[in-house]
């Protein structure tokens, strides 16, 4: 699978640029392991609005194939997502459902 681009808005555009698979580390707790392994995907997209260039990575269960609340932005996490957030995701699962049931498994 390769990268693509996605239109936003008027201003506002984004290129998905690498979609890996990884492991949620357990949560430790002093000595105590927390096991709550989860397979997750993680999307590494460039978000461009106007002149600004931001670096967002947004996640995805494995499992259930649902987002998670929360994305990476250059690097640094939040918790807050704005609604040119919501619109990439939804423009994702589009994306994907197109392709079909292999863009879910495929990586690049």
């Amino acid at each position: 699978m390769n990268t693509y681009d996605i239109a936003l808005s008027e201003n506002a555009k984004a290129t998905v640029l690498h979609k890996r698979v990884g492991v949620r580390r357990p949560l430790k707790f002093l000595f105590f392991r927390i096991r709550n392994k989860e397979r997750l995907i993680a999307y590494t997209t460039l978000l461009q609005t106007g002149k600004l260039q931001e670096t967002v990575e947004l996640f995805k269960s494995w499992k259930n194939g649902e987002w998670l609340d929360g994305l990476l932005k250059n690097g640094e996490q939040t918790e807050t997502e704005n609604e040119l957030i919501h619109r990439l995701k939804k423009e994702i699962d589009h994306y994907e459902s197109r392709l079909g049931k292999d863009a879910y498994t495929q990586l690049f």
